[in-house]
C-alpha cells in the first residue's frame, strides 16, 4: 500500500468507490468539525465513517450538519447509555459521484457492560451493504480492549463482510491480543493494514 491523495484513481474501473474511517475523540472540540468539514483530502472519499463524537441530544442533528455542510449525512448513532463518550456518523462527502445515487441499506448494532455497577456501552457497530457494488463494510469502535467472549459475540455480526474498518483496540504488539487477532482471521478475515497507527 501507498499513500497518495485521495483524489487520485487506483484502479482502472470507473466505478471506483473510497470509504474512509476516523476517531476524532470529540467531534466538538479542538475544531474537528471545521477540519473534517474542510479537509480537502477528506472531501474525495465517497463514504466516511467519524468515531468517538460524543454527540448527545443535546446536539442536535440541523445544527451538526451546518458544521459540516460539504457532507451528507448517511446515519448517526449517540452512545444509548446517555454519557458523552463514544457516537458514531456516517456520512458522504457532496463532491462524490455517488451522490444521491448510492443504493444502501445501514444495520447498527452497540454493546455495553457493567461497570461499577451501571451499563455502559463499549462497542458501537455500522454496516453499509452497497447492493450495486455487491459489497458489505463494517465500520466498528471498540471502547477498550475487548475479551474473547465480547470479541467472538461482535465476530458473529461481522462475519459476512467484506471490508471492517475502525478501532478494534486490539495491538499486535501485546501477546494477550495476539490470540484475538488471530480468532478475527479465523472468522475468514486477513488484516491489509500492518501500520502502528498511534504511538500509544
Amino acid at each position: 500500500f501507498k499513500k497518495f491523495p485521495l483524489e487520485k484513481q487506483v484502479f482502472d474501473r470507473n466505478e471506483e468507490l473510497k470509504c474512509g474511517y476516523i476517531n476524532i475523540n470529540c467531534l466538538q472540540d479542538s475544531m474537528s468539525a471545521k477540519f473534517i468539514n474542510e479537509d480537502n483530502n477528506l472531501l474525495n472519499l465517497d463514504i466516511l465513517a467519524i468515531a468517538d463524537t460524543r454527540l448527545t441530544s443535546n446536539h442536535s442533528t440541523d445544527t451538526v450538519m451546518n458544521q459540516l455542510n460539504n457532507w451528507k449525512l448517511l446515519n448517526r448513532t449517540d452512545s444509548i447509555d446517555g454519557r458523552g463518550h463514544m457516537g458514531m456518523l456516517l456520512l458522504q462527502s457532496k463532491k462524490s459521484k455517488y451522490l444521491d445515487k448510492l443504493q444502501h441499506s445501514i444495520f447498527r448494532k452497540q454493546w455495553d457492560k457493567m461497570v461499577n455497577g451501571q451499563k455502559s456501552d463499549f462497542c458501537q457497530l455500522m454496516t453499509v451493504t452497497l447492493e450495486e457494488h455487491s459489497l458489505k463494510i463494517s465500520f466498528i469502535y471498540i471502547r477498550e480492549t475487548p475479551s474473547i467472549k465480547q470479541l467472538e459475540k461482535i465476530l458473529k455480526e461481522i462475519e459476512p463482510s467484506n471490508v471492517i474498518m475502525g478501532d478494534m483496540n486490539l495491538d499486535p504488539s501485546r501477546e494477550s491480543d495476539q490470540s484475538k487477532l488471530q480468532l478475527i482471521e479465523n472468522h475468514r478475515k486477513c488484516r491489509v493494514l500492518k501500520e502502528i497507527t498511534t504511538t500509544h
